[in-house]
């Protein structure tokens, strides 16, 4: 434990090993979360004055107005960045106490209009949201896909920056009018959404909450995460500290949406239906009712995992009593925790940390179990590919080009050609090899044993 805190507070790699059952996890916990204390109540003393590293020692021989400038400028820096972090949580506090004061009065108002038997929606509105919903089906009837080209050929036909004249994104016209009528029909916690930026206080799009200093703990499986979380619940640091805590998972463990899991056999086939499930235009029916449309019941599921050390299972169960999606309230937990429990592949996928809101910057990350980190950074970088995955492909690419080679642009046609002609490549080398063969080549050895080496 000391010579973890050291190396924390040194910002130091270091190796630690123990054998099974001499209360590793528990070490890591006591010597972490020590030094997160120690470093929150330094962070507390320093702050208003971030001057006094500047002292005046007998042998400095700078004139007084000089010491004093400096001091007056370091301690303006110091009030500045402290300003600066108290403002946000403050707009941040600001926007939940407004937005829930809001929402309920909007709750109040919808329950009296029912009891009165006002129809809460506009004929109009009504009317709008069936043509919206069922007017996108002929979409790909009548836009033509803008001509793609790569590389240097990129540059020679549009300009150099990808803008129009306008300033714009260099799309045909049909592109911006089926972006435009799509616009609406956003899912709502999309993984790629960056409003959360947006600097208005009173927007129904909530400020970003700042984040505090924390301890990222990764391991291989979930059940190791459970007994690490489990762990903290024994310790002084849950019961007397206060120390909030969150595990983050994938659909697949968090999902209690029965609708979203029923058949899904990978955590793809159940990304795909939450985002099905969760746009804004699809009918009431489809809409997934574990993702509110207001934020209070967001805001009330991070309190729930704020006041209380909950693993999986227990996230989980807590989204279902409040009929909230604990997926997407852990990953809105995050900013707000002392100590973010996620799998190895959460960590070391860079889109996957952005997805779920997490920097490394600044924290403090412990991997346990790293003997397995080789083998799961060359998963992560890896892929198999067989026979049938590639006559699949060659099939689907002949079957789009069928349909719709009268729409392409020549561009296009000359790619989607190439890459049916790498895909037979592909097929045709797979069947020479006897089974049960294994041999390690380089790719452009490949290229050329398969004879698709004049292909780019």
């Amino acid at each position: 434990m000391q010579r973890l805190f050291e190396t924390i507070e040194r910002r130091e790699f270091a190796i630690f090993e123990s054998p099974t059952g001499t209360g590793k996890s528990l070490s890591i916990i006591c010597g972490a979360l020590t030094w997160l204390k120690h470093d929150s109540e330094r962070k507390a003393r320093t702050a208003p004055t971030a001057a006094s590293s500047t002292a005046v020692t007998d042998d400095d021989q700078r004139p007084d107005w000089v010491v004093a400038y400096e001091k007056k400028q370091q301690l303006d820096a110091g009030n500045a960045a402290g300003s600066d972090e108290n403002d946000a949580q403050q707009k941040y506090l600001r926007w939940v106490a407004n937005t829930r004061r809001r929402e309920a009065a909007e709750r109040k108002k919808g329950l009296m209009a029912s009891r009165r038997g006002v129809p809460t929606t506009s004929k109009a509105e009504s009317n709008k949201r069936k043509t919206d919903e069922g007017g996108n089906g002929s979409d790909d009837e009548v836009v033509v896909v803008e001509a793609y080209y790569s590389g240097d050929e990129d540059a020679q036909q549009k300009p150099s920056n990808g803008l129009d004249d306008d300033g714009h994104v260099h799309y045909s016209a049909e592109v911006r009018k089926l972006l435009e009528r799509r616009a609406g029909n956003r899912p709502l916690y999309d993984s790629s959404d960056d409003s959360d930026n947006d600097d208005s206080s009173d927007s129904a799009v909530p400020p970003k909450e700042p984040s505090i200093t924390k301890v990222i703990y990764a391991s291989r499986t979930h059940s190791q995460l459970q007994q690490f979380v489990n762990e903290i619940k024994r310790t002084q640091f849950a019961s007397a500290d206060k120390v909030k805590c969150v595990t983050l998972g994938s659909r697949m463990q968090l999902c209690v949406n029965e609708r979203a899991r029923q058949g899904a056999q990978s955590v793809h086939a159940i990304n795909e239906r939450c985002l099905e499930m969760q746009t804004a235009g699809s009918k009431k029916s489809a809409r997934c009712g574990y993702l509110p449309l207001q934020h209070t019941p967001m805001l009330d599921f991070k309190d729930a995992t704020g006041s209380a050390i909950m693993d999986i299972e227990e996230l989980a169960k807590e989204g279902r009593r409040r009929c909230t999606c604990p997926y997407y309230g852990a990953r809105a937990s995050v900013n707000g925790t002392h100590v973010v429990a996620l799998p190895y592949n959460t960590l070391l996928s860079r889109s996957a940390r952005q997805a779920m809101g997490i920097s490394l910057a600044g924290n403090v990350v412990v991997i346990d179990e790293a003997h397995n980190l080789v083998d799961t950074i060359l998963a992560i970088h890896s892929i198999s590919l067989d026979l049938r995955t590639v006559k699949a492909l060659q099939e689907m690419v002949q079957m789009y080009f069928t349909k719709y080679w009268r729409r392409l642009k020549g561009s296009n046609v000359t790619y989607i050609r190439q890459t049916t002609a790498l895909l037979k490549a592909l097929s045709k080398f797979m069947q020479t090899i006897a089974d049960g063969t294994t041999r390690v080549v380089s790719v452009n050895e490949f290229l050329t044993m398969a004879h698709a080496d004049h292909i780019n």
